[in-house]
């Protein structure tokens, strides 16, 4: 296929799609023109499936051939559509080192099915620009920040367009570098789709972007690198981590692959290989393979996802780990989580705020009934607390705000210390106002109400369990590792349900365990809890 037909194509999808408006006789005129323009491509590529097909079977490999929305494309647009570049691991990276002790279990794993839930965003389409570099930062981007969140659906939109035009880490020609490419991302933050669509065009000038990116725009605080590049390593990222960001040095036959698990078999020797950046998703230990999201559309591979040969991504050992998303900007808003405080016990719950700028410090509201305690303005880095009487109701009793861990200045995380000395506490009103912005000193910012509804008793802790919300998830996993950074406080109770392993001790470990876990509940990974008193876990519905 021509260049000047592939971008024909990508044209009357936009249209198809709403991205592009046409008047119909001129519509009917591309159509035309495609019809022309495709009789001799489209045999050609039949050619070349069977040639490929031939290829697969002399090689007794896995896969199929078949025409695919790229594999018509010329040499020419081929190579375009492979333009990732290998550059410096950036210095200030994160080297991820597995632990010694560090077991990777037998089995498969795919962030499309963890709990029950999809933690991946839609599958993309480059078009006839070389921005793979683009597209497999942001798959990984948009996935973690689901995973980091311990939500599925999220599901943020990255503006690749707004990349390929500000970034100046590629274009649509040359391709770009992937490592320069995350660290755009995680220094300066990239806003979602609406703000600039992709147009496939590196020629968009970047203040086609809204003005106000600023606000929409997420970052994430580091990037990883892991220090060994085995098959097992590889593994240990996926389930510790998440979705990871590799280079795939590719042959033309890449293009025609319809299904299976693919190898290299057969390339023109026009094309040779190239660099092709995908998102590293999963794995498969019967079939021995990697499972990839690729940035082709989802009428390529197995609805644009593929499945990759161990051993082929391991080799090049070019791969990398987003880590730590959060919003850049955010509007204010407050999210309070509910607990449930044995009687007798308490129990700390954390609310995470995010403000519109950078923030400094807070006013925080206690309200019962018609009594209000108020813990006073608390400059960042300070802790405050207050005590709190409930008259012939003693159910709260401490609440304390805290802004010992600040995220770029955006975010404060606060946290109400509960306990529950009596039956039937009774629902609690928080509220977070007048809120400093470091950077409009003479305004301050009202937050949103929110309620807490604190029950009392809970029978018994569950292994596991962290949040204490009567089963184990994938939010209890990203819980641990927040305790471990220092940006969130867990009770006695709360380090009791983490303790998986049962060493009197919370580590990145008892986080992996829950996640193996939750990959296959039936497997004996945990025995039973030493404690009489702490349930076996259960997987949430």
């Amino acid at each position: 296929m021509s260049g000047t037909f592939a971008h024909l194509i990508y044209f009357l999808r936009g249209i198809m799609t709403g991205k592009n408006i046409m008047q119909l006789p001129v519509i009917l005129t591309v159509m035309v023109a495609l019809s022309l323009f495709a009789v001799l491509p489209a045999l050609a590529d039949g050619n070349a499936v069977s040639e490929v097909q031939r290829a697969i079977e002399d090689a007794g490999a896995s896969w199929t051939a078949g025409e695919t929305l790229v594999s018509n494309y010329s040499l020419e647009d081929k190579l375009r559509l492979c333009g990732a570049k290998i550059g410096p691991i950036p210095a200030d990276a994160v080297m991820l080192t597995p632990p010694v002790d560090r077991k990777v279990s037998y089995g498969t794993f795919d962030w499309r099915n963890v709990s029950g839930e999809d933690w991946m965003t839609s599958v993309k389409e480059q078009g006839p620009c070389g921005s793979c570099w683009v597209f497999c930062a942001t798959g990984a981007l948009e996935a973690q920040i689901n995973i980091d969140a311990g939500d599925p659906t999220i599901d943020f939109d990255s503006s690749e367009q707004n990349i390929l035009s500000c970034s100046g880490c590629g274009d649509c020609e040359e391709g770009g570098w992937v490592n320069a490419t995350l660290k755009y991302i995680r220094d300066t933050g990239v806003p979602d789709e609406e703000c600039l669509r992709y147009r496939a065009d590196d020629s968009i000038p970047c203040n086609d972007t809204c003005s106000n990116w600023q606000e929409r725009a997420w970052t994430c605080e580091k990037i990883g690198v892991p220090v060994c590049h085995r098959t097992e390593c590889y593994k240990w990222i996926r389930e510790d981590y998440g979705p990871m960001v590799v280079v795939l040095n590719v042959t033309e036959d890449l293009f025609y692959y319809t299904g299976g698990i693919y190898e290299s078999v057969w390339s023109s020797d026009e094309f040779a290989e190239a660099n092709h950046g995908v998102v590293l998703v999963g794995y498969d230990d019967p079939n021995e393979c990697w499972i990839i999201k690729n940035s082709w559309s989802q009428f390529w591979g197995e609805n644009g996802y593929g499945r990759v040969k161990y051993g082929e991504l391991e080799k090049h050992e070019h791969v990398f780990v987003v880590l730590g998303t959060c919003p850049l900007r955010a509007d204010a808003t407050i999210a309070i989580k509910s607990a449930s405080v044995p009687e007798g016990s308490s129990v700390t719950v954390p609310i995470n705020i995010t403000g519109v700028s950078d923030l400094c410090a807070a006013n925080v509201w206690l309200h019962y009934n018609s009594s209000v305690a108020t813990v006073e303005n608390v400059s960042d880095g300070d802790r405050g607390s207050v005590a709190y009487h409930i008259e012939n109701d003693p159910g709260i009793t401490k609440m304390v705000w805290d802004t010992a861990d600040t995220m770029n200045g955006t975010f404060v995380f606060a946290y109400v210390t509960l306990k529950a000395v009596a039956e039937g506490a009774s629902p609690l009103d928080l509220e977070v106002r007048e809120f400093y912005d470091c950077d409009t000193v003479d305004i301050w910012h009202n937050i949103v109400n929110g309620t807490l509804e604190v029950t009392s008793p809970v029978p018994r802790l569950m292994e596991g369990d962290v949040n204490m919300d009567g089963c184990v998830s994938l939010k209890d996993s990203t819980m641990i590792k927040l305790y471990l950074v220092g940006r969130m406080d867990l009770d006695e109770s709360q380090r009791r349900c983490a303790d998986t392993d049962d060493d009197d001790e919370v580590t990145l470990k008892d986080s992996a365990l829950i996640r193996q876990w939750l990959v296959d509940p039936s497997a004996p990974l945990w025995e039973s809890p030493a404690d009489d008193d702490m349930e076996k876990p259960v997987v949430c519905e």
